[in-house]
């Protein structure tokens, strides 16, 4: 997944990729906050064995989540897959949405971008997204 931080706010995001979901965490309060979206997918997995030790296996047809995060005092910005590794190797298309929550988890925008990305940064000031 990826982990994104805003001192300032004293939040911590963790943003999970094997599922559409991600924490906030209110560094103040301690309180965690989980949003679970856009698709609600629960991880399909099974544990397998490789002779040695278990493992867990995960279903290959899964949509990959939250490629990405970046936080700052406009919110919370992420990068949303929506495929899977199999999509994303045929198309070539690893996202073209970005999501923007509030950091209560509220959602505020869905962006959805005419090219494919894989990160992103934001201008604080001008909200400009690259």
């Amino acid at each position: 997944g990826s982990v994104g931080v805003f001192p300032d706010a004293n939040y911590v995001v963790l943003a999970q990729v094997s599922t559409d979901s991600f924490e906030i965490i209110d560094l103040k309060t301690q309180e965690i906050t989980k949003v679970i979206g856009p698709m609600k997918q629960e991880l399909k997995y099974s544990v397998e064995f490789d002779g040695k030790q278990n493992f867990p296996y995960l279903n290959p047809n899964m949509k990959n989540g939250y490629n990405q995060v970046f936080t700052d005092k406009n919110g919370i910005f992420l990068v949303y897959m929506g495929r899977s590794d199999e999509e994303i190797s045929k198309s070539g298309i690893m996202s073209k949405d970005i999501f923007v929550f509030d950091f209560n988890g509220v959602p505020l925008i869905h962006y959805k971008l005419d090219r494919s990305i894989k990160a992103l940064s934001v201008d604080s000031d001008s909200r400009r997204i690259y």
